[in-house]
């Protein structure tokens, strides 16, 4: 039984470096909500369980790597504070979701991710990123 939603464990279920095994959505929506915005104290992935350090978890397909989250996000962050989208936009085609818009956001608060709206059928960006 997952400790997190009280359902039965299925195949999405991931083991943390403690030891504890939780669905991968609900991990991964813990460790989203743990964010802690205070610059002064360290960001720490730790288990909801035990309060242990949980380690990064690993990548699934199609999901953009996640800062202080997924360890892939280290790799493409040196490109983000670089400005270099286009090398940005290169390496992390791999992580991309295909039926989404295939922009990297330039500003805001989801700066380096991929857009988030489907694309049209026209082309591979969605009716925002379409016109630029």
């Amino acid at each position: 039984m997952c400790p997190i939603c009280y359902d039965d464990m299925c195949d999405d279920s991931i083991n943390l470096v403690c030891g504890h095994t939780f669905h991968y959505t609900c991990i991964l929506e813990t460790y989203k909500s743990k964010y802690n915005k205070n610059k002064n104290t360290r960001w720490i992935r730790y288990c909801p369980y035990c309060r242990q350090y949980g380690g990064y978890l690993p990548l699934k397909n199609n999901i953009f790597p996640l800062k202080r989250i997924h360890e892939e996000f280290n790799a493409l962050e040196k490109y983000l504070d670089m400005n270099d989208f286009k090398t940005l936009k290169e390496i992390s085609k791999k992580y991309m979701d295909p039926k989404k818009c295939q922009t990297i956001l330039k500003s805001g608060v989801n700066r380096g991710y991929q857009c988030k709206k489907t694309h049209c059928k026209e082309s591979n960006c969605c009716f925002i990123h379409n016109k630029k």
